[in-house]
């Protein structure tokens, strides 16, 4: 087990990350994406109601949730299905 002093490596998606554990933690819940929160039909409205974060963070990241706030989807969407970037 490492104290939170400790410097150590986090292999992720072949790239390593120097830090404390507190950034390893913080790095982990981050590895989110947006995700349609129910099914979306192509050209409607991203809202708060119909777009939500989710794991894995293979999608778009969460930082990008306002820019498609209001924004139409360019294609069907089901239910947890990942938006890509």
């Amino acid at each position: 087990m490492l104290s939170s002093g400790q410097t150590f490596i986090i292999a992720e998606a072949g790239v390593n990350h120097n830090g404390s554990l507190e950034k390893a933690l913080a790095l982990n819940a981050a590895r989110r994406s947006l995700v349609a929160a129910r099914t979306v039909r192509a050209g409607e409205l991203w809202a708060i109601e119909n777009l939500t974060c989710k794991r894995p963070g293979n999608g778009a990241p969460p930082i990008e949730f306002w820019d498609y706030l209001g924004k139409p989807a360019s294609r069907d969407y089901k239910a947890d299905e990942l938006l890509q970037p």
